[in-house]
């Protein structure tokens, strides 16, 4: 488990003040009696905010009544109430739960913050809390399903919407907890429930198999919104489900449990499943939906498609590396020199897998071709590939090659090859005196059939048929052909037995026009003769005819033949997608360059997710170099570590205000980093020296991305009697906390070492600090003297030192 232990204080902390360390300082009550010490429904998010972390059963508790009662707010509940009170004490209308029930808590941000009106179930800014619980509470997850099955369920419908959650869930399965041997195992918790957990889970539920709305289904959901980021445990466990999803989807479409209208993220999983490549109903629906979403990446299909069809060379780079293709631009990219040997990646490009797909014929690589061509974007790619394979490989450039096309690019050329020759019977007479008998010449006619092969690159063509003989009968009657275009590898047909006339044109669809597997079938109808009586003349006993074909070849742009100059744009991105500027303390998770052709309107755009880390003392750059795109350059994100100016920057109620968020109370405020409250009466015997009591209090909070890289030491300081300061991660919760105690409202001083944590660890951290200060009169006093008491809470800084 991911838990950071609460450093604890035992030694005395001399001259005014001394350490306690404790799970919380906030007054909580029990409203209800649970056998447990709980706090009042205005406190839950407080709790929560402060306590997410926590190993503690309460904790779990809260979050659900949390659940339960948001989700649930009617008159027909006990906790239900028409009217409430808002922060101004007006009476308004109780419209929710958070109408009636708030406070002031520390968000994961930093900020403070009223629950106000804010639900808490299904926002997004509570996910990191709920992260810290799964992960430092293994049963919640399984609490949780026990007793508010229908919020979990709403969450892993939305995982896309909650990243946070989606990443607390991926942490506490990553090692194979709950998950067992994958589909309909007796192992599987989310699954079977009851029948496969000890008494500590105590889950309650059973199912003897996997159905729509089974719990391994939402976690199905849940894993399948950041597929890229699952362990290999997990992986495994999810394709175990790959045959069923896929089928169920090829039989009920979009009333499918997979189907993009009923769960994007299990559409995703299919969409790159070995499975889904295997089934001709759909491969080519999932590869497309690959190449086109960025949430998907084609690598993924490649990767699961080649490990279970035996293919090991097409990752031989590394599974994790091709699978962090988006889409095929990468793999297109290269020069097409194919420098590449059997122990060296030669100019480290991805010619060894273009290649392949290009001219491999195993059924692994004759599928992925098969894809890539009925694609309008990979045909178009691969093409160009070829070109600049074939300008550095070819060894013919007769009619039909590669070579040939790009030579010939925009050219019409008539071929010298006679298609479809045909030899029919003539009249074998002739009448050249008046001497000579005349005769019948009637029409002559035969048959010529010859599939061809459409060269590579010919965008349209157009036959001529050329019959006749000797003598008179020469052509004299109108011939006729038919054709039909087929692509003999898919089966497709293109132009289904038209009757072509002598000279017309037909275009081939640009899909087709690189191919080298369509086939034109010509039926080609000779007649000649004059049909009518010959006095003088001739008509030869035999005849012939043959058809010309002319071709016309696609005109080519220079940068298809040898290939674009693209000027590129970068933009990191974290992990949730969200766009990142220059001199933000976030961590960049990948990189993607956009790039416009300089020479044409073509557009190019890569994603780099493995960014490489160079750590100095002072900054950490983060480099994303498209190692296998040569054509891109190397782009560079720095965070900085701590201020350029200084080695440390510090916070105050007076400096960097916009860092700091605050709220105290008394009953005479000092600003909004301070309060104070005084209260003074005359003895008059009755006693009322005892009640003479006054208190002040506040929470004040360093708001997260005021932490840079880089830190060593977080010193806090702030007056009054008792202090809580806490190092909180947004994700982790509290990273450590002290409560510190002095007599006399003096000042109060710790400081965290950050040297326990990873720049990761305190990425976002935020710190809280909770001051609270009371007075009371307790000495006797003569009647008619004045008494005076005066309580002080006060917040001084934060220093970060680097």
């Amino acid at each position: 488990m991911l838990k950071k232990y609460l450093k604890r204080i035992t030694s005395f902390i001399f001259a005014t003040f001394f350490a306690i360390s404790r799970l919380m300082i906030t007054t909580v009550h029990a409203e209800e009696n649970q056998g447990d010490f709980i706090p009042f429904r205005s406190d839950y998010v407080a709790y929560i905010a402060q306590n997410a972390s926590a190993d503690s059963d309460i904790v779990q508790w809260v979050w659900l009544k949390l659940f339960e009662e948001e989700t649930n707010w009617n008159s027909s509940q006990s906790y239900y109430s028409a009217t409430a009170t808002d922060p101004s004490g007006n009476t308004v209308s109780a419209s929710k739960w958070a109408t009636k029930y708030y406070n002031l808590y520390v968000g994961t941000d930093g900020a403070l913050k009223s629950s106000y009106n804010t639900q808490v179930t299904y926002n997004p800014e509570f996910d990191g809390f709920i992260f810290a619980t799964l992960i430092n509470n293994d049963d919640f997850v399984i609490n949780w399903l026990n007793q508010e099955p229908s919020v979990f369920k709403q969450y892993a419908q939305t995982s896309s919407s909650h990243p946070i959650f989606t990443e607390g869930m991926i942490e506490l399965t990553k090692n194979g907890l709950f998950l067992g041997g994958g589909k309909d195992a007796s192992n599987n918790t989310f699954l079977k429930g009851a029948g496969s957990t000890n008494t500590k889970y105590n889950a309650k539920w059973s199912a003897g198999g996997t159905t729509r709305d089974t719990y391994d289904i939402s976690v199905l959901k849940i894993f399948g919104s950041d597929y890229m980021s699952l362990s290999d445990i997990q992986k495994t466990w999810v394709k175990t489900y790959m045959d069923w999803m896929v089928s169920d989807y090829v039989a009920y479409r979009t009333g499918g449990v997979a189907a993009k209208n009923n769960s994007e993220s299990l559409y995703n999983l299919i969409s790159t499943s070995y499975e889904g490549f295997a089934n001709g109903n759909v491969n080519q629906e999932f590869f497309n939906y690959c190449i086109s979403s960025p949430d998907v990446a084609v690598g993924d299909l490649i990767v699961n498609a080649a490990e279970k069809m035996g293919e090991t060379s097409a990752y031989r780079t590394g599974k994790a590396d091709v699978a962090a293709n988006i889409n095929m631009s990468s793999i297109w990219a290269g020069d097409a020199d194919c420098d590449y040997t059997e122990t060296s990646l030669g100019d480290n490009d991805y010619d060894w897998l273009a290649y392949n797909i290009c001219f491999s014929n195993n059924s692994f690589y004759s599928t992925l071709r098969t894809l890539v061509d009925n694609n309008t974007v990979t045909a178009q790619q691969k093409q160009e590939w070829l070109m600049r394979y074939y300008q550095k490989h070819s060894t013919s450039s007769s009619e039909g090659s590669m070579s040939y096309a790009i030579q010939h690019a925009g050219e019409t050329i008539t071929s010298d090859v006679k298609y479809a020759s045909s030899t029919w019977t003539g009249c074998g007479r002739s009448c050249w005196s008046d001497d000579d008998d005349s005769f019948w010449c009637p029409i002559h006619s035969g048959e010529g059939y010859q599939d061809v092969v459409k060269p590579i690159g010919v965008k349209s063509f157009s036959f001529e048929l050329k019959p006749g003989g000797g003598g008179f009968g020469n052509g004299h009657v109108a011939s006729s052909l038919n054709v039909t275009v087929k692509d003999t590898d898919s089966g497709t047909v293109i132009y289904d037995n038209i009757e072509l006339q002598n000279k017309a044109t037909l275009s081939i669809p640009d899909k087709y026009v690189w191919s080298s597997t369509i086939v034109i079938s010509i039926s080609a109808h000779y007649k000649d003769g004059l049909n009518q009586h010959v006095g003088r003349g001739a008509c030869d006993r035999y005849h012939n005819g043959y058809c010309n074909a002319t071709w016309t070849y696609v005109p080519l742009s220079d940068c298809e033949k040898n290939r674009h100059i693209y000027s590129y744009s970068y933009q990191f991105y974290d992990k949730y997608d969200n766009p990142i500027t220059s001199g933000s303390s976030t961590t960049p998770y990948y990189c993607k360059a956009t790039g416009y052709c300089t020479k044409c309107p073509a557009t190019d755009v890569q994603y780099d997710y493995t960014l490489r880390q160079v750590n100095t003392t002072s900054k950490m750059d983060y480099v994303a170099d498209f190692e296998h795109s040569s054509e891109i350059g190397e782009k560079t994100y720095t965070v900085y570590k701590g201020s350029a100016a200084t080695s440390f920057k510090e916070y105050s109620s007076t400096k960097n205000t916009g860092y700091t968020t605050g709220s105290c109370s008394g009953s005479s405020s000092s600003g909004k980093y301070a309060a104070s409250s005084s209260k003074t009466v005359i003895e008059n015997g009755s006693g009322n020296s005892f009640g003479l009591h006054a208190s002040a209090s506040g929470t004040v909070s360093l708001k997260s991305g005021s932490i840079m890289d880089g830190a060593k030491t977080i010193t806090v300081s702030a007056s009054a009697k008792e202090v809580t300061f806490k190092l909180y991660s947004p994700k982790r919760g509290c990273l450590d906390e002290i409560a510190l105690y002095s007599s006399s409202s003096s000042e109060l001083t710790w400081t965290f070492d950050c040297s326990d944590y990873s720049d990761t660890q305190l990425e976002g951290a935020y710190i809280s600090v909770n001051m609270h200060s009371t007075a009371q009169n307790s000495g006797g006093r003569a009647v008619g003297d004045r008494a005076s008491v005066n309580a002080t809470v006060r917040f001084n800084y934060i220093k970060v030192t680097y």
